[in-house]
């Protein structure tokens, strides 16, 4: 359902009048994997709404899980080959790249 003083908004949660100190909610309809969702929040009061909160994105997705730490492929005395592979679980929002990490080889 459309709430005509939003626009193409949904109104997901209306805590006007029998929540007024409630300031979370779990969406639980209408949610794809790994689709971009839009959010904003308007206050209500006794005079009327309060102006519209600037938008947050959110995929409806989690972190990836069971992802394995590198092994070495190869090593020389000046280079290492390192090989991983995907996370188990993608978490529903497609993997876009990886980010290896290393330390500076004195324990720090």
């Amino acid at each position: 359902m459309m709430d005509p003083r939003f626009g193409v908004w949904t109104h997901v949660f209306n805590g006007e009048t029998n929540y007024p100190t409630v300031t979370s909610y779990i969406v639980r309809e209408g949610i794809a994997p790994g689709l971009p969702y839009r959010f904003k929040t308007v206050g209500a009061y006794i005079n009327g709404h309060t102006q519209e909160s600037s938008e947050t994105v959110i995929y409806s997705c989690t972190a990836p899980t069971g992802l394995e730490a590198p092994a070495l492929v190869q090593a020389t005395s000046t280079s290492f080959t390192l090989s991983w592979k995907q996370p188990l679980s993608n978490g529903g929002c497609t993997v876009e790249g990886f980010a290896l990490y290393m330390n500076d080889g004195q324990g720090g």
